[in-house]
């Protein structure tokens, strides 16, 4: 099947536009309580199960795309060698 370059050039420049305007939006940006996801469960069209949950270790909404992220976030988020640490500090 032929790729029409045309078509992947709009697919693109649509993306660049999401992602430019959710970094001007905060999003991606914080740590802790004060962190803003860069997907919220609402930017992602979706037939499956997508969860809002808060955090024990965080304090904040955690937005969860799957059953298996909440499966894994309810296993970590309780587990007491678990600390919230920026990224960058690791």
């Amino acid at each position: 099947m032929a790729k029409n370059p045309e078509r992947t050039k709009l697919i693109k420049a649509k993306a660049e536009k999401k992602i430019k305007t959710r970094l001007a939006q905060g999003r991606g940006a914080g740590a802790g309580r004060d962190y803003q996801p860069f997907l919220h469960v609402r930017d992602v069209p979706s037939q499956g199960r997508s969860h809002r949950l808060p955090s024990a270790t965080v304090g904040r909404v955690h937005h969860l795309l799957s059953d298996l992220e909440l499966h894994v976030f309810l296993q970590l988020d309780w587990h007491e060698h678990v600390i919230d640490t920026p990224f960058h500090n690791w």
